[in-house]
């Protein structure tokens, strides 16, 4: 076709098969066939739309595609405020709320949630772990986990509750093992409340690190991650500013909205001035 192609995604083909556990383990042929079709589909497209910086860099490094056919727009949040978010509560010893979304409890690391819980625990807070999520025996008899169930935004109800989790919970916690993008955190900022993620995926683009949350490295243990919530918890000027600039790029960057509009932009460039795909696929191909 001559119609001009814009391709939006999360991922690649090479990023998904080398990180997620599901795929990793399929077979060299699925693999390559898989790549096949995302080189293929990368090279008849005009723009690439990832969502991430390491998805540009697998585009990149992985597929060749040239980079100014690459446009890095983020994705925007499924559940956010009806109102204008005001004055937000700043977490202290005698109440921190934590707020997981984990449909995959598993590649999310509940587990290893619930560690940080128990560890912010000794500490001396009273914390509470809010799970979003599929049913898993490790909240079995936990106290400290509040599991809320799986949520359904096409319900008014559910779409309530998962909006005053987010209004109350003070951080949003995501130690995945791997993640294409992460849409929880993106929502946890149109609250204005800040995210402390692992260092996989397009988690480090969602999240800026000492700004709008904490990343931490992929092995970082349950206590460090209790003790850099501790830490900018004790301190109310510090967290209300991580507050305030995750707020502040939800509006401006984290918006299902503001993607639309970026690539309305794009697209009426591309129509106003077309732009040759990369490839011209022969009729033999």
């Amino acid at each position: 076709t001559k119609i001009p192609i814009i391709y939006a995604s999360d991922t690649t083909a090479r990023l998904i098969n080398t990180s997620y556990e599901k795929y990793m383990n399929r077979s060299k042929a699925y693999h390559q066939a898989c790549d096949d079709i995302e080189k293929k589909a990368l090279s008849k497209c005009t723009y690439f739309l990832p969502s991430s910086k390491c998805a540009v860099d697998s585009a990149l490094n992985d597929y060749k595609v040239p980079a100014n056919k690459i446009k890095l727009i983020e994705f925007g949040a499924h559940i956010t405020s009806d109102n204008a978010v005001g004055e937000r509560s700043s977490p202290n010893k005698s109440n921190l709320e934590l707020s997981l979304v984990a449909i995959d409890p598993i590649r999310k690391r509940l587990e290893f949630c619930i560690e940080v819980a128990e560890s912010l625990k000794k500490r001396g807070w009273n914390v509470t772990l809010n799970y979003i999520g599929s049913k898993h025996p490790a909240t079995k008899g936990k106290k400290i986990v509040n599991w809320h169930g799986r949520l359904q935004l096409s319900k008014e109800t559910d779409r309530k509750v998962h909006q005053a989790i987010l209004q109350r919970s003070h951080w949003m916690i995501l130690p995945s093992k791997a993640e294409a993008f992460g849409i929880a955190p993106c929502e946890a900022a149109h609250f204005g409340r800040p995210s402390i993620v692992s260092d996989v995926g397009g988690l480090p683009t969602v999240v800026k690190h000492n700004e709008t949350g904490i990343v931490m490295p992929a092995d970082a243990s349950a206590d460090e991650y209790a003790a850099y919530i501790e830490e900018i918890s004790s301190d109310e000027v510090k967290y209300q500013a991580f507050s305030a600039a995750a707020l502040e790029r939800a509006q401006n960057t984290l918006s299902w909205s503001v993607w639309a509009s970026k690539v309305k932009e794009l697209i009426t460039e591309i129509v106003e001035q077309p732009v040759q795909p990369i490839h011209q696929p022969t009729t033999e191909s």
